[in-house]
């Protein structure tokens, strides 16, 4: 158990993220917890929008080589899940598949994205919310 520095609650150490120095091969624990660590991304980044934004641009721009192989990689490496979110758009476009009103799982009425348990079914989908989403998508991590 140890202390968040942050919200100064006792955590157990799998709570904490683990950091690993290169030049000798050690690690040390940080001293937030993944959670506190979230909110002060997730805080900064609403803070420099902008800058992050436009450094991400300028960093695109520096290194087209490396950008357009990361972008093989990803295209590789998601083939199955970049073509079923393609044909799911088509689909919509054409008509033959209606996005409902309500998510699936809380039957809220929020902007809705499709959820595919499985890209080899690109057209066996959910409709669910932002929140719903994410909370299948960390079940299944």
């Amino acid at each position: 158990m140890r202390k968040c520095t942050r919200c100064k609650i006792d955590k157990e150490e799998i709570e904490f993220h683990v950091q690993w120095r290169n030049n000798r091969n050690c690690y040390y624990p940080c001293r937030h917890c993944k959670e506190c660590d979230k909110k002060i991304c997730a805080e900064y980044y609403k803070n420099n929008r902008k800058k992050l934004i436009k450094k991400a641009a300028e960093w695109v721009k520096n290194n087209p080589d490396r950008d357009k192989e990361n972008r093989k990689n990803y295209f590789d490496n998601n083939r199955q899940k970049i073509y079923a979110r393609g044909e799911v758009a088509y689909r919509l476009r054409l008509g033959d598949i209606v996005k409902p009103k309500k998510c699936e799982d809380c039957k809220c009425e929020k902007k809705l994205s499709a959820h595919h348990t499985d890209y080899a079914k690109p057209l066996e989908i959910q409709w669910l919310c932002k929140e719903c989403h994410l909370d299948k998508h960390r079940r299944i991590l």
